[in-house]
């Protein structure tokens, strides 16, 4: 039994160090990726940043409270850290007036007092509660004291304060096990800026702008778009853990703890209605899956690229994520 067991789970690390990831630089343009498609339509894009108000709530533990507080600030900061970076979204500043605001309306369960928040176009309301994962890795246990990890999760509300009308609704769980004794709330810092980066995701997939393909390589099997980490268009973050969980070691296992980035590619159609008004909309005809990415830059994986046809010049966009945030395992 023990043979079999170490065979396997010498495979398994086998197969992690046999992995890699190809670089696109490395692959020379042919003739087809010479080639650049010119948009005719293009449609007007937002000239400053929103300003967006950020509240977090933490629904109490049954048995164990003693990290509520402190999910609540880390949720806060990952929120505000994660919209930060998407650079078309400022947080604004919680010491005039708003945390006190924010805490009046989460108190009385209602958006009534939204209009009390200085300064700010949007307000992020974000309700999270935490659930600990016990030794073994897959249990969950009512006391941090017992546990190696946590579970949250987050529900999100971000709101117009202009109408008082939520814009989008979603609920995100991530988890962290296999942390050293007494390490729960470094879990719990990790597990809410996974919610928060999940969440920016969707936003920045929702409402920020298109941008370009700058290059393609390998014939069009990759393609360099115009947005990186300022859009959450990164790859996925993945770890290796032990199946089903470490006490008794039967395979390691990759699990991805964030999702890659999709992208869709498209090109834009107007049309003008009666009134003189442009509408647009966008016609989307190829997709793909980030691979690296860096600040302001990202490599895309294009499905189908033989047909695709995706050019130099095309526009590009993150495609809202289809998963529930779960994560998996590989």
């Amino acid at each position: 039994m023990n043979r079999i067991m170490l065979g396997v789970a010498a495979a398994g690390i086998g197969a992690l160090v046999g992995c890699s990831t190809v670089d696109p630089l490395t692959l020379p343009q042919t003739e087809r990726d010479m080639k650049t498609y010119t948009e005719k339509n293009t449609r007007p894009l937002p000239t400053e940043r929103y300003k967006i108000a950020v509240i977090s709530k933490v629904v109490p533990h049954r048995s164990d409270k003693r990290f509520d507080a402190f999910l609540a600030s880390e949720m806060e900061s990952a929120i505000a850290n994660n919209f930060s970076n998407l650079g078309w979204f400022e947080t604004v500043d919680r010491k005039n007036g708003v945390a006190l605001a924010g805490e009046s309306m989460l108190a009385g369960g209602k958006d009534a007092s939204l209009e009390n928040i200085p300064g700010a176009q949007l307000a992020l309301v974000v309700e999270s509660r935490v659930d600990y994962v016990a030794k073994q890795g897959w249990k969950r246990t009512a006391f941090s004291n017992k546990a190696r990890g946590a579970q949250i999760d987050s529900d999100f509300r971000l709101i117009d304060l202009a109408t008082k009308e939520p814009l989008l609704v979603r609920k995100i769980r991530s988890v962290k096990t296999d942390c050293e004794k007494g390490g729960v709330q470094a879990a719990v810092t990790v597990v809410a800026n996974q919610n928060a980066k999940k969440f920016a995701r969707i936003v920045a997939g929702l409402y920020l702008p298109e941008v370009k393909v700058l290059q393609t390589r390998g014939d069009g099997q990759y393609a360099q778009v115009a947005m990186g980490k300022n859009y959450q268009a990164t790859p996925a973050v993945k770890e290796w853990g032990w199946w089903p969980y470490k006490y008794l070691p039967l395979c390691p296992v990759k699990k991805t703890l964030t999702p890659a980035a999709t992208v869709d590619f498209f090109t834009i159609e107007k049309e003008t209605s009666a009134d003189g008004k442009d509408k647009y909309d966008q016609s989307v005809f190829a997709h793909g899956t980030v691979i690296s990415a860096k600040d302001k830059n990202a490599w895309v994986e294009v499905d189908n690229y033989e047909t695709a046809n995706v050019f130099k010049g095309h526009n590009a966009k993150l495609a809202e994520p289809s998963d529930d945030g779960l994560g998996e395992l590989e």
